[in-house]
């Protein structure tokens, strides 16, 4: 039975448990983000316009225009910080948490970009290089995220141990590590064997939390399956250092249940609670979290729960309330509450960050 969420994020922030936590380290990409609506009518200048109203609808214009000629309007409704990275750690240090964040926040030895100094109110940042850049086209219904991404490219583990000193200490004193984006780093995995190395030859001894590690792969549609099986298989070693949680939205769920070879993810909420245990138990991860549009589901040794977030029709911003809803889910899992509390305070997180009050 699908059920509202159960644990409030006024209640959480009030509680101010993250405060008695050591930071949580997050990272690697970086992104600038440009957001955009886009025109369907135009009845006159300046605010006389309509906005596509889905993003079907704007696919059908795309294919009525193949092998023709079309022009599309945007409209700019933002610049500001983007990427998985630094709007994880910005959900997190808004709900208490002492982050330190690493990621393409420019040049090493220069000051961090306008658009990421924020972070450093909430902790240490590093820099590895540029950031990217993503236009984000947004409708009601969804995003269609156009990035330029090769910037990316520059980050390896390599830079990761020379521009982050004393790496493994870092790793070992924080309550958990939040690697996202695997997607757009084409060197990610092998960062992640890299951190495995160092965690296996660590003389420190890991914080006790109820997550130790979070992952977040974006959209992994465009790589290969087998670089896929290869990622997730790497995460999965993550186990033996602590508990680790896999967070998915529901495309990002399909493309995994199909590459393990488990069945479809279909967005209701026995769908979502099955798929999010299978997908738990054949990783041996600790926690899956799958999060549609309107409902999220979460998976732990101890069962399963789907529960509703309050819909928003007509959002500031969605691009970003994935970040955010993994940041109150993690943030609540390393608070100590329990998995199915954890879900209702990320729902309320993701809830309030559409609507601008986040």
């Amino acid at each position: 039975m699908l059920e509202t969420p159960t644990s409030s994020l006024a209640a959480f922030m009030a509680s101010k448990t993250l405060l008695s936590k050591p930071p949580i380290l997050v990272g690697l990409d970086a992104f600038i983000d440009l957001g955009f609506h886009v025109v369907a009518k135009r009845e006159g200048p300046g605010e006389a316009y309509q906005c596509m109203d889905s993003i079907l609808a704007w696919a059908k214009i795309l294919e009525d225009a193949a092998g023709k000629s079309m022009n599309a309007e945007l409209i700019p409704i933002y610049e500001r910080m983007g990427g998985n990275g630094p709007l994880l750690a910005h959900g997190l240090g808004q709900l208490g948490a002492k982050v330190t964040t690493v990621g393409a926040f420019g040049i090493p030895g220069l000051p961090v970009f306008p658009e990421f100094q924020g972070l450093q109110r909430y902790g240490a940042t590093y820099s590895l290089g540029a950031p990217g850049r993503t236009h984000a086209l947004e409708f009601p219904d969804g995003k269609l995220l156009l990035g330029i991404t090769n910037p990316m490219e520059a980050i390896t583990f390599e830079r990761l141990i020379t521009q982050v000193p004393h790496l493994a200490a870092l790793l070992e004193s924080h309550a958990a590590l939040a690697l996202v984006n695997w997607t757009m780093l084409p060197h990610m995995t092998r960062i992640f064997e890299g951190l495995l190395d160092l965690l296996e030859g660590s003389p420190y001894n890991p914080q006790k939390s109820a997550v130790r590690f979070f992952f977040d792969l974006a959209d992994p549609q465009k790589r290969p399956q087998a670089q896929l099986q290869e990622a997730l298989k790497t995460i999965t070693r993550f186990e033996t250092h602590g508990p680790v949680a896999l967070g998915l939205n529901l495309r990002e769920a399909e493309q995994v249940a199909a590459v393990l070879g488990l069945g479809s993810v279909q967005d209701t909420p026995e769908s979502l609670m099955a798929s999010a245990q299978a997908l738990r138990s054949r990783l041996g991860l600790s926690y899956v979290l799958i999060h549609p549009v309107k409902q999220a589901a979460c998976a732990s040794a101890q069962g399963a729960w789907c529960l509703s977030g309050d819909y928003c029709h007509d959002p500031v911003s969605s691009t970003g309330a994935g970040d955010h809803l993994n940041a109150g889910f993690l943030a609540a899992l390393v608070a100590g509450l329990e998995p199915k509390e954890a879900l209702g305070v990320a729902l309320s997180v993701s809830g309030s960050y559409v609507r601008g009050v986040f």
